[in-house]
C-alpha cells in the first residue's frame, strides 16, 4: 500500500479549512443522513443537508410522485457545494412530506440533476423541530413527536473540483467535493476502475470534510503524465459515526486472526528440486495444504512440469499455511520517524456494549498471537469499526494524526514501465501474492508505541505494521530487495505485496521458484495461495498480458477504448483524445 508523506500544511489548510494533523471538530450534527419519508404519497430517500440553505428535489424524481404538485416560478437560483457551480433550476412546489404519520410541508427547489434526489435543509429543520440524535433523527409538529433512523450505509460520489495535470512518479494533494456539509468520520473507498484505466494511484482511508470539501492524495507512478478532468468520479464516501454505532451486528473481522493451530517449523531444505513423497515432513492436520498444492498445479498439463513443480511446493507448505499469523524474520524493521514532535494522542470513539465485546474479543487474539501488546504509551489513535460489503467488520485505527507528523520514506519505487519491460522476453512466470503484508513486518521497538490504539477497555500497540501507518510500500519495497539480493534482478521484481518471478527456461524457472520459496520460508513469511499462479507462459501484471512473443494492454483496457463512440465533432474528438490519455 502506498502513503504519503508529510503534507504542506497550508496548502492542506487552503484546501481542507483544517491545520495540518489537526482533529477538527466536526462530530455534531454530521451531515451525510439519510431518512426514508413519504413525499406526496411515494417512499424516497431524503438527504437530512445540515449545511444547505434551501431544500431541493430532482425534477425526474418529481415527475413519478403521484399527482406532483405545479411548479411555481422563482427567481432564486441554486449552487452545489463548492459555491460556485450553478444548478438549472425549473422554479419551487410545496411538497407534504409524511414521516411516521406526520405531515409537513418543504418548499423545495426543483432542479434538473443533484446527487442525492431529495434534499431537506436547515429551514425545513427548524420550522419543524427537527432535532439530530446520535442515531436518529427526532420531530415535532402540532403537538406530535416522533423520529426516524438514519439509512445506514449509504455512500456518496467523490469528485475532483477542478481538472489536474498528474506529472510523472509525482504525488499530489488534490481538492474533492461531496455532498456532504462537514464530518470527521467519512471512510473514502477509491474508484478502482478510475485507477485501472487511468493509471494512477489513490488510497483508501477516512476524510475530513468541511463545506463540503475535502482532500486526497493522488499519485502517478507512469513514466507518462496523467489528465484528470474537473468532476472525475475518484471514490465513494461513507459516514462513519464514532459516538455511537449505528451497526445492529458485528461478526469476526479479520482473517489474520481467526487461527487455530500452532505453525509447525520445517527445518531448511534445499532449494534444489529432489524427489519428494507428498506426506514427507507434512503432519496429518496440514493434510488440507496438499489440496492447494494440487489446485496451484492444476494448469500444468506436462506431467514432468507438475510433479516438478509439486516436489519444490511440498518443500515449503508453510509458506501457504494461513491457518495462524506469523512475523516475518528480517533485518529490516519498519520505522516511524516522527522527529521531535510530541506525542499526539485521542481519545476512545464511544461503543456500545455489544461492539465493545467484539473489539475486546479481537484484542485478545492480537495478544495471543502477539499482533499486539498492551501499552503505556504516550500516543493513542482511537479503533472504528467498518462495515465490509458482506456485512462483516474489519478492525481499523484512525491513524491520521500520526501520519500527518511522520517523515516520508524517499526509497525508491519501481515505476509501471520499468516492470513491464523487465518482464519482456521471457517465457515463464510465477506471481507470488504475500497474505496480509502489513501484519508480517515487525515495527522498531522503539517506534512500536507509536502505533498505540485506544479503546473504552484499554491502551495498545502493534508489534507489526498495520493497516493505516504510512510508509509501509517503502518498508516492504526494502526488505524484499534486501532479501532478494542485486543477483536476482533478471528473474524477480516485487510491486506492492506481488512478487513476480520470471525466466526464460523451463529448467531456470524451476530453479528460480525454489530458490525464492526458500528465502521466503526461510524469513517466514506467509503467502495467499488463492491469489498465486506458479509456472504460467502468460501473465496478467498491472494492465498488460505478458507473454514471451508480445506485451499487449489487458482485454479489459483495449474494451474500454472499443467501448467508446466514434468522435464526429470537434468537441467530442477532444474528449476522445482526453479518454484515450
Amino acid at each position: 500500500m502506498w502513503s504519503t508523506g508529510t503534507l504542506c500544511s497550508r496548502l492542506f489548510k487552503q484546501i481542507t479549512g483544517f491545520p495540518d494533523g489537526d482533529a477538527p471538530d466536526l462530530e455534531q450534527n454530521p451531515s451525510l443522513i439519510f431518512i426514508r419519508v413519504l413525499a406526496n404519497n411515494r417512499f424516497v430517500h431524503a438527504l437530512v443537508d445540515t449545511g444547505a440553505n434551501t431544500s431541493l428535489i430532482q425534477k425526474p424524481l418529481l415527475s413519478k410522485l403521484y399527482r406532483s404538485p405545479p411548479i411555481q416560478p422563482t427567481s432564486i437560483s441554486a449552487k452545489l457545494g463548492d459555491g460556485t457551480t450553478l444548478l438549472k433550476t425549473y422554479g419551487y412546489v410545496n411538497l407534504p412530506v409524511t414521516i411516521n404519520n406526520i405531515k409537513t410541508f418543504v418548499k423545495a427547489l426543483v432542479v434538473d440533476s443533484l446527487t442525492s434526489e431529495f434534499i431537506l435543509s436547515n429551514d425545513w429543520r427548524q420550522t419543524h423541530k427537527v432535532h439530530i440524535l446520535d442515531d436518529r433523527l427526532t420531530l415535532r409538529h402540532h403537538g406530535l413527536q416522533t423520529s426516524v433512523q438514519f439509512e445506514p450505509n449509504v455512500s456518496v460520489p467523490v469528485r475532483l473540483t477542478s481538472t489536474i495535470q498528474l506529472l510523472p512518479r509525482e504525488e499530489y494533494l488534490v481538492a474533492v467535493t461531496l455532498p456532504i456539509f462537514r464530518a470527521a468520520t467519512v471512510y473514502f473507498k477509491s474508484n478502482s476502475q478510475l485507477q485501472f484505466n487511468k493509471n494512477v494511484m489513490l488510497s483508501d482511508g477516512l476524510l475530513n470534510v468541511k463545506n463540503y470539501k475535502g482532500a486526497l492524495i493522488v499519485y502517478n507512478p507512469s513514466s507518462f503524465p496523467r489528465t484528470l478532468p474537473i468532476n472525475t468520479l475518484v471514490g465513494n464516501a461513507t459516514f462513519l459515526d464514532t459516538r455511537q454505532s449505528r451497526f445492529h451486528s458485528v461478526t469476526e473481522v479479520p482473517s489474520f486472526v481467526s487461527a487455530i493451530n500452532t505453525p509447525v517449523v520445517l527445518s531448511h531444505i534445499s532449494t534444489e528440486p529432489s524427489v519428494l513423497s507428498p506426506t514427507h515432513h507434512i503432519p496429518s492436520q496440514h493434510n488440507t495444504l496438499l489440496d492447494t498444492v494440487s489446485r496451484l498445479t492444476d494448469h500444468l498439463h506436462d506431467k514432468t512440469d507438475a510433479t516438478n513443480v509439486q516436489q519444490i511446493l511440498y518443500q515449503h507448505l508453510q509458506l501457504f499455511d494461513t491457518s495462524v499469523p506469523t512475523q516475518a524474520s528480517i533485518k529490516n524493521l519498519h520505522t516511524i520517524n516522527t522527529g521531535d514532535h510530541p506525542p499526539v494522542n485521542s481519545k476512545p470513539y464511544p461503543k456500545p456494549i455489544h461492539e465493545r465485546k467484539q473489539l475486546q474479543n479481537e484484542m485478545d487474539k492480537f495478544l495471543k498471537y502477539c499482533i499486539a501488546s498492551p501499552s503505556n504509551s504516550p500516543w493513542s489513535s482511537p479503533v472504528i469499526l467498518q462495515e465490509k460489503n458482506n456485512g462483516e467488520f474489519c478492525f481499523l485505527v484512525d491513524y491520521r494524526k500520526l501520519n500527518a507528523v511522520t517523515k516520508k520514506d524517499a526509497y525508491p519505487q519501481p515505476t509501471v514501465e520499468e516492470l513491464i519491460n523487465r518482464l519482456g522476453g521471457h517465457k515463464y512466470f510465477t506471481k507470488l501474492d504475500l497474505k496480509s503484508d502489513n501484519f508480517q513486518i515487525p515495527i522498531n521497538l522503539k517506534d512500536r508505541e507509536k502505533t498505540a490504539f485506544i479503546t473504552q477497555d484499554g491502551l495498545y500497540q502493534f508489534n507489526v505494521h498495520p493497516q493505516g501507518v504510512m510508509n509501509g510500500s517503502p518498508t516492504f519495497e526494502r526488505v524484499m530487495n534486501n532479501l532478494n539480493g542485486n543477483g536476482r534482478l533478471d528473474y524477480v521484481l516485487v510491486y506492492l505485496d506481488d512478487i513476480v518471478i520470471f525466466s526464460k527456461s523451463r529448467d531456470d524457472h524451476l530453479k528460480h521458484i525454489a530458490k525464492i520459496l526458500s528465502i521466503l520460508h526461510e524469513a517466514n513469511f506467509q503467502l495467499n495461495p488463492g491469489k498465486c499462479t506458479i509456472m504460467t507462459t502468460k501473465l496478467e501484471f498491472l494492465g498488460h498480458t505478458i507473454t514471451e512473443q508480445q506485451i499487449t494492454p489487458s482485454q479489459d483496457r483495449i474494451q474500454a477504448i472499443l467501448n467508446l463512440e466514434e468522435p464526429r465533432t470537434l468537441k467530442q474528438a477532444n474528449r476522445f483524445i482526453e479518454k484515450m490519455n
